[in-house]
């Protein structure tokens, strides 16, 4: 009876050893398949941090800055939208960046003329120098829309004044 006690131990012991061995193995399975929290990046992103009319009604300038942390590359991929008055009524003008690429690139204190193909840093300002079709009012309210293709859309809405 001693020796069958021992047996059925025995054979108790090791059926409990695979029962949780299997256990371990399904929880470790289903951790596996459980996706891991990935740091995210901030998406990157731009501002119209200023526009001026010129006294002339038609030339317009807008200064674009990149507040994200990578590099955008806007020319070729950016879209500007103009929303103005005129003595014809509300018009609608849409520039690309590759047919009105940027004039200057602002770095702190420090300006250059912009290089075609070179890219907008973090933290890094573009001046856009845009002809609109008709003279502006400038007692109306205008808005301008910087529509990048890798970050969202940037509005700016002012009324240029006397």
């Amino acid at each position: 009876m001693g020796l069958e006690v021992a047996v059925g131990m025995a054979i108790a012991a090791v059926a409990l050893v695979v029962v949780l061995g299997s256990l371990a193995g399904m929880i470790l399975t289903a951790y596996r398949a459980v996706p891991q929290p990935q740091a995210l990046s901030p998406p990157p992103y731009i501002r119209v941090t200023s526009a001026y009319l010129e006294s002339n009604n038609r030339t317009l300038l807008v200064n674009v800055t990149n507040y994200g942390q990578e590099p955008l590359y806007l020319v070729g991929e950016t879209y500007v939208i103009v929303l103005y008055s005129t003595s014809l009524g509300e018009r609608v003008q849409v520039f690309n960046l590759t047919s009105s690429p940027p004039v200057f690139k602002f770095v702190g204190d420090y300006a250059a003329p912009y290089s075609p193909g070179s890219g907008l840093m973090p933290g890094e300002t573009i001046e856009l120098n845009l002809t609109l079709t008709y003279q502006a009012i400038r007692s109306q309210p205008m808005s301008v829309t910087v529509i990048p293709l890798k970050a969202p859309p940037a509005q700016y809405s002012f009324t240029p004044g006397p």
